[in-house]
């Protein structure tokens, strides 16, 4: 091992700079101040580093006591591959110092064995000497040959050797990169770890955003479905007034006995709005001035009401086979309100239908509705119960203005026409045109075609297929009935009635999913 000597200015310096004294004393306690040859370069790095930067000469201390480390488990391996071989060596050489003193050994015996032979016989010894020489010949030959061999796996050890020592160096190497890559792991996992408690945290709050979304909607059901409740009561209230003043009406008539020219039989707002405006005024004129009164009636079946659960609305869906009605004697408290409006030519039927529907039989003598009538209807499916609140509108042209004012906020729209009468059908059209430029988003449309049981007698003008084509045009459900049979009455309002929850349900789905979503987007600007 080569040392290093200094000159002896280097030296003198180095003994009056206590920077290089530490890192003199640093060698030594390492072991290394036989190690290095360049030892002055070190130490001048070392005295740099004291006097610039001190906080690194722990660092620097570290990389010579690894390094020293290597340095020294290289040179006791190279110390003891060294001695094996010299042991090898000089047990080769005793081995074959040996053979040769044998071999001596041998030849002066076989010399002193020839010098007796050739006393006594001269020529048998002279072939015995010479069969002697060629064993003798064969045995070294032999020899060198064992020879021949043990230099072979001396070199093939040398060979293995060498091939270890590089297997040392690159498994050292690889082990380096594993450590660099396990680091590199767990920097990596750590960055994971930090990324998933984000994401947890992120997942909570809009956990919790949702749960006040839900609540809020629930909330404002529940507010809609009280002033529902108490509209529903309101108009109850109405209705039983409108009749108590009628029977007071028609009692003071039979009192007085006067004749009095017939009027109208209309509904029961009609009633009332022919009862309050003076006699001699005219019916369209009275259908005008009643316009305010009308629009109080429409905003007050304009909201709807959900129960907190929703019904879930299936085919396998159960109907309430009694009819109810605003007369009846049990108030049920519905969990969805509908609003449903009829619209069609003055006599295709819809009082007639609504009558059916809600009571039961078919009116004989019903005169055509005046303005607006409304019916109540409870329908039970399932689990869930529906009031259906059926808004029968005037098919006089005169009343058009007022029937219009119900499309707003609809629920759902039922077009009427007569089998037996084309024309029904065609302004059928023009009722689902104007229908699709106000009603609101989401409104169920069903199309009825009445009075199925006159097809045969008094011909059919409508064939199925054309009241079905109309339907498909305007994306709404087709029915043919008979309002006085009673034939596909309740099936019709029941399927409504199923396709309203359904609507409902997704209106509310997609509500609370927009409300999540704007959740979301608000918290990710903030």
């Amino acid at each position: 091992m080569e040392t290093h000597t200094e000159p002896p200015a280097e030296e003198s310096k180095r003994k009056e700079d206590p920077g290089q004294l530490r890192f003199t004393q640093i060698l030594a306690e390492l072991g290394a101040d036989r190690v290095f040859r360049d030892q002055w370069q070190l130490c001048a790095l070392w005295s740099e580093l004291h006097r610039e930067r001190p906080e690194l000469l722990s660092v620097l201390e570290e990389v010579f006591s690894q390094a020293v480390a290597h340095l020294q488990d290289s040179l006791r391996e190279k110390e003891s591959l060294e001695q094996a071989l010299i042991r090898r060596e000089y047990e080769h050489d005793r081995e074959v110092q040996s053979i040769y003193e044998d071999m001596e050994s041998q030849i002066r015996e076989e010399r002193e064995k020839r010098k007796a032979q050739d006393s006594m016989k001269p020529l048998d010894r002279s072939e015995q000497l010479q069969e002697e020489l060629m064993m003798c010949e064969q045995e070294l030959e032999f020899t060198l040959t064992k020879q021949r061999e043990l230099e072979s796996r001396m070199s093939s050890l040398r060979a293995e050797q060498a091939a270890s020592h590089e297997q040392n160096q690159l498994l050292h190497g690889l082990n380096l990169q594993l450590q660099e890559q396990l680091d590199t792991s767990r920097e990596g996992l750590q960055t994971a770890l930090n990324q998933l408690e984000l994401l947890q945290t992120s997942i909570s709050q809009e956990t919790q955003g949702r749960e006040r979304v839900v609540l809020k909607v629930s909330r404002n059901m529940q507010r809609e479905k009280e002033s529902l409740m108490r509209q529903l009561d309101l108009l109850r209230d109405m209705n039983k007034r409108l009749r108590d003043d009628k029977d007071a009406h028609q009692s003071q008539k039979r009192m007085c006995g006067r004749k009095r020219p017939l009027e109208k039989k209309g509904s029961v707002i009609g009633d009332y709005m022919q009862q309050v405006l003076p006699a001699t005024r005219h019916v369209s004129s009275s259908s005008e001035g009643a316009n305010c009164f009308v629009d109080r009636l429409a905003e007050a079946g304009d909201s709807r009401a959900t129960a907190n659960g929703r019904a879930g609305i299936a085919d396998g869906h159960s109907e309430s086979t009694e009819p109810q009605s605003p007369q009846g004697t049990g108030v049920v408290c519905p969990q969805r309100v509908f609003k449903v409006v009829f619209l069609g030519n003055s006599g295709v039927g819809k009082s007639s239908f609504i009558h059916h529907y809600c009571r039961g039989s078919f009116p004989n003598n019903l005169c055509s509705t005046v303005g607006i009538d409304f019916q109540v209807r409870n329908v039970q499916l399932d689990s869930c119960t529906i009031a259906l609140q059926l808004w029968d509108t005037a098919g006089q042209e005169r009343f058009h203005s007022i029937t219009q004012q119900y499309y707003r906020k609809a629920d759902g729209i039922l077009a009427v026409y007569d089998v037996t009468k084309a024309p029904s059908l065609a302004s059928v059209t023009g009722w689902l045109n104007q229908v699709q430029e106000r009603v609101s988003e989401g409104a169920v449309l069903m199309l009825l075609g009445n009075k199925s049981d006159m097809a045969e007698r008094e011909g059919r003008q409508v064939p199925q297929r054309e009241g079905q084509k109309v339907a498909e045009r305007y994306q709404a459900e087709f029915f043919e009935c008979s309002a006085k049979s009673g034939h596909n009455v309740v099936e019709a309002m029941t399927q409504l009635a199923r396709l309203l929850a359904l609507q409902q349900d997704r209106q509310c789905e997609s509500a609370l999913l927009l409300g999540g979503q704007s959740t979301a987007r608000g918290r990710c600007c903030k």
